[in-house]
């Protein structure tokens, strides 16, 4: 694989990309081929495996976190990881993340991203509304069949009895896909689309629609979009990979601590009818979600990463 990847800043972007896949096509297969092996050695047929999602019973719900824990690692950490050590030799710098972590940055990097949680509700209700035509019918009950199998899996991870339970559903569901998602999204795709295109505006919606649509939910697909490129800019203004991972976590882990106190979904709240919001909350949202935004702008400004330099993102 060495010999594949050598000299990887001196090929076409499209075969970096492509190379990128690759990689995560590869760290795919190896990690799920040793998850079935760890189910084998701890007594699961084939026809167990096939049936751990349809029966959702607390034994299975442990076991189906340990492997979303080997998934998230294998998906994006270690793929992003080794695609940034293949085009630089030194993935920390690659990835931006030797860069400190200011105080204030990652306060207003929380604050972007719950101030965006009134926006994300609204663009929620209209993806929710939306229908496809008549003559895809077929397909969209599909997807929403594909989507209430999403919520059960999300009700049943969500269960929680214990302080002990909370924190591990904070390392499964918030600190380790947030930290891989970004890795892999921000840190190595947004990368890779801006040198190539030379345009980051563009390179952050591409990478933004790609992280939505991963995640296979279509009725929860524009609102995923619009997290995506709102943390795109903050690794665009700040040239620091922790914000979006900062911020991608504050989302994830809100979904978390919000369902353990109240027992209330949030977290696949697209698959439940949403009240219509007011105009003016909208507005109002919008408008300190904007400002917010601005503010991050402004605090990381004098600081924009340099087109020049090749580990940039600009």
């Amino acid at each position: 694989m060495k010999a594949l990847f050598a000299n990887i800043n001196n090929k076409p972007y499209f075969l970096q990309l492509a190379y990128l896949l690759l990689l995560v096509l590869f760290c795919y297969s190896v990690f799920s081929m040793a998850e079935i092996i760890l189910l084998l050695l701890a007594g699961f047929t084939l026809a167990d495996m096939n049936n751990l999602i349809e029966r959702l019973d607390k034994d299975n719900i442990g076991i189906l976190k340990i492997l979303q824990i080997l998934t998230t690692i294998g998906v994006f950490l270690v793929p992003a990881w080794l695609f940034a050590w293949f085009k630089s030799h030194n993935a920390v710098a690659y990835l931006h993340l030797q860069e400190k972590v200011q105080p204030k940055t990652a306060a207003v990097a929380a604050m972007v991203t719950i101030s965006a949680l009134p926006v994300m509700a609204f663009f929620m209700e209209l993806n929710q509304s939306l229908t496809l035509p008549s003559f895809l019918q077929g397909l969209e009950q599909w997807m929403r069949e594909m989507e209430n199998s999403a919520e059960k899996l999300t009700y049943a991870f969500l269960e929680m009895n214990s302080p002990q339970q909370l924190l591990f559903n904070l390392l499964v569901i918030a600190l380790l896909p947030a930290l891989g998602e970004e890795l892999l999204f921000r840190g190595c795709l947004q990368q890779l689309l801006t040198e190539w295109t030379q345009k980051p505006h563009k390179a952050i919606f591409i990478t933004a629609a790609l992280f939505s649509a991963i995640h296979f939910q279509f009725f929860g697909f524009v609102p995923r979009m619009l997290i995506g490129i709102f943390l795109g800019y903050l690794f665009y203004w700040s040239g620091n990979l922790w914000y979006p991972v900062l911020g991608h976590f504050i989302n994830n882990a809100l979904q978390v601590v919000v369902y353990y106190f109240t027992q209330t979904d949030i977290a696949s709240a697209e698959l439940k009818p949403v009240e219509a919001l007011p105009a003016s909350s909208v507005l109002f949202g919008t408008a300190v979600f904007g400002a917010t935004m601005y503010l991050f702008y402004k605090n990381c400004h004098p600081h924009l990463p340099n087109t020049g330099n090749e580990h940039t993102i600009a």
